[in-house]
């Protein structure tokens, strides 16, 4: 299947290359993610403070899916539109915002208007900065993908390493942890000050409009977006009900401990990512479904069995098929969407893992107020498999199709 991973989209972007601008990406993105996980060994906290219940966290962690899908739908294709500088300029500032509102949260409706700012600026941050690592990054689209796979994996895992830590030896769990990450945002800005202008398009433009997919490379899409929402399924579980997998798995109950079992996931999927750089792309998502249905599967057995070495082993298997998932399916878009169109395509992307992300969490709250959590993620986990069904049969197909072309 053709897929970019030796060699670059059809339509290289007229892009000249920026260190500068690669790196303010980098950082940006990673900062972003960094913000938005942060939250997640926070929500037991919260929870106890609060006197919250499964349904109000879920509700809780779904604002920020939802304020991605807001932002993505109908501002997802923006930085084509005015440039990749001014577009990342504006997600510092929402993520400034994001961090000042969930800090200042004292009850569950500011908390869940800081989360929905928290999804706008990711959002707006992800789509541009994909775009943008593979417009400037110095050596090329290859590099670009893995440098934003790896930035957003990071921010995944240190942010609820963070936060934890802060939440078990501070004063101010639920206010610290979004100062550090306000204050971490300052790099990326200064280096966005520093960067240069890039070009925008001509004329007047409706800035506010539904992103589109081309019809000529919906299928390739459906692969990159179905393999992706089988790990958001997985992450809504583990970053809304960390704490209780953690506790009914293997007895442990600190936000320091549900901060470890997501940095372990996270780890993994950076360490999947590094060692699958030249693994063709659509063989990494294939083989990434499915080791994520299989770390689906084996959670499901250790909360069963109480078990927390199943616990950790099942942890391993999510982490590093979603690496393999992470990493395969950013090449495919960024193979594939016309250079023109890329941050439309990768907010479109984003639309369907979003809305996977913040359904999972809501029906799987809404759920734990009548079934057990083994029960939660045994449909979870049927459901991944389905998807990971479907994205091996449209890899194949695809492939057939690229046989055909060949000839």
């Amino acid at each position: 299947m053709r897929d970019g991973t030796t060699t670059g989209p059809p339509d290289a972007p007229a892009y000249r290359p920026s260190v500068v601008m690669a790196a303010a990406s980098g950082a940006l993105v990673l900062v972003a993610v960094l913000g938005s996980f942060a939250a997640s060994p926070l929500f037991a906290v919260y929870a106890q403070r609060w006197d919250l219940d499964p349904a109000q966290v879920s509700l809780a962690f779904a604002g920020y899916p939802v304020g991605v899908i807001v932002v993505v739908t109908l501002l997802g294709g923006l930085s084509d539109l005015i440039g990749r500088r001014v577009t990342m300029l504006l997600g510092v500032a929402l993520v400034l915002l994001a961090c000042l509102v969930t800090a200042a949260a004292t009850t569950l409706p500011v908390l869940v208007a800081g989360r929905f700012v928290q999804g706008m600026a990711t959002g707006m941050v992800s789509a541009t900065t994909a775009a943008a690592l593979l417009d400037f990054h110095p050596r090329g689209t290859r590099a670009g993908s893995l440098t934003h796979a790896v930035c957003t994996t990071l921010g995944m895992g240190f942010g609820p390493l963070i936060a934890g830590l802060l939440a078990d030896h501070t004063a101010y769990p639920l206010v610290l942890p979004y100062v550090v990450i306000g204050a971490v945002a300052l790099v990326p800005l200064v280096l966005l000050l520093r960067a240069p202008a890039d070009r925008r398009t001509a004329g007047r433009v409706r800035l506010v409009r539904t992103v589109r997919v081309p019809r000529a490379i919906l299928l390739p899409f459906s692969i990159a977006t179905c393999s992706l929402m089988t790990l958001n399924s997985c992450m809504a579980l583990f970053g809304t009900f960390g704490a209780r997998i953690l506790t009914e798995g293997a007895g442990i109950s600190t936000a320091g401990g549900t901060g470890g079992l997501l940095t372990l996931l996270v780890t993994m999927t950076l360490l999947a990512q590094l060692a699958a750089n030249r693994v063709p792309a659509a063989r990494s998502v294939g083989l990434g479904v499915l080791v994520i249905a299989a770390g689906a599967g084996t959670t499901t057995a250790a909360l069963h069995l109480a078990s927390g070495a199943v616990t950790i082993a099942g942890t391993v298997l999510v982490g590093t098929g979603g690496g393999l998932v992470l990493l395969g399916a950013t090449r495919l878009i960024g193979y594939w969407a016309p250079t023109h169109r890329r941050a439309e395509v990768f907010a479109a992307w984003m639309v369907a893992a979003f809305a996977t992300l913040g359904g999972t969490s809501l029906l799987g709250g809404l759920a734990l107020g009548g079934v057990a959590l083994t029960t939660v993620m045994a449909v979870a986990t049927g459901g991944i498999t389905t998807l990971a069904a479907y994205t091996l049969v449209a890899v194949a197909v695809q492939a057939r199709r690229d046989r055909r072309s060949a000839r």
